[in-house]
């Protein structure tokens, strides 16, 4: 039971982790290359006229901000089948006309998802891309609007090589034909060990709610060890506001204009 509890554990820190290095990292390349889009931000809210709202977990602008850009990153997706089809199948959502698109008109031309999963799924959901795309409303699957990718993070061994993040395409291809060629060049797009340590001190958290475990991990090296200690005394009085001041800062800003963005409680 402990075992279990155990995996469990480092299963949502790694997948918390994970997701913020990647949503990071794509955040530093729009950043980098303006060439290829504009970073409108994490988590986003876009809502059609009808009022049905989605929150991808990335949104970016590209073609003088007339098109749009969709990321959805799937740490892990479900070994049933009928789990997963149902997965694939809710991706049609993205494809819906939004009204609130950050731009001068609110509206793109057309928008293009990018759907980024984990190495260990990816043989998986290509099967099954290519057991629906013949249905009429899941056409987007096998149009010039969706691609999939999938990434490795290679740790340090040793000193011999150096940490990297690696994105690779596996499926299909926007319209974005920048953004394609960088992720068509020899063994994909590189993001560099001083980049992924640089984007590690300049973001902790996303919206989505971190593991307890990985929270406790950041307040012990990040906070809590720079509080003076006494050697003479066992414990001492840590004020909870300090903390939560110091926490906000490893929060990024989405600045959404028609909500308050709570980012961290007190409690």
């Amino acid at each position: 039971m402990i075992s279990t509890y155990q995996k469990d554990c480092i299963k949502e820190y790694r997948n918390y982790v994970d997701t913020v290095t990647i949503l990071s990292a794509i955040y530093e390349l729009f950043q980098r290359k303006k060439e290829i889009g504009k970073y409108v931000g994490i988590e986003i809210k876009l809502k059609t006229k009808k009022g049905i709202e989605i929150e991808p977990d990335l949104v970016a602008l590209y073609d003088n901000e007339t098109k749009g850009l969709l990321f959805e990153i799937k740490w892990s997706l479900p070994e049933n089948p009928i789990f997963l089809q149902s997965e694939i199948e809710e991706l049609a959502k993205y494809y819906m006309k939004f009204n609130n698109w950050r731009n001068s008109t609110g509206v793109v031309t057309h928008q293009d998802l990018i759907l980024i999963c984990h190495i260990d799924d990816v043989k998986r959901v290509i099967n099954m891309v290519n057991l629906l795309f013949k249905k009429p409303e899941l056409s987007f699957l096998s149009s010039s609007h969706f691609l999939i990718c999938s990434w490795t993070i290679t740790p340090s061994k040793g000193g011999e090589r150096e940490e990297e993040l690696r994105v690779f395409k596996v499926y299909g291809k926007t319209s974005n034909q920048l953004f394609d060629d960088l992720l068509d060049e020899p063994g994909g797009l590189l993001i560099p060990k001083k980049i992924l340590q640089y984007l590690r001190f300049k973001f902790f958290f996303i919206k989505q709610k971190p593991p307890i475990q990985y929270t406790i991990t950041i307040l012990i090296q990040h906070i809590l060890s720079g509080f003076p200690e006494d050697p003479g005394e066992k414990s001492y009085e840590v004020d909870t506001d300090i903390i939560y001041n110091r926490s906000e800062i490893f929060f990024p800003s989405w600045r959404e204009y028609d909500r308050r963005t709570i980012q961290l409680k007190r409690r």
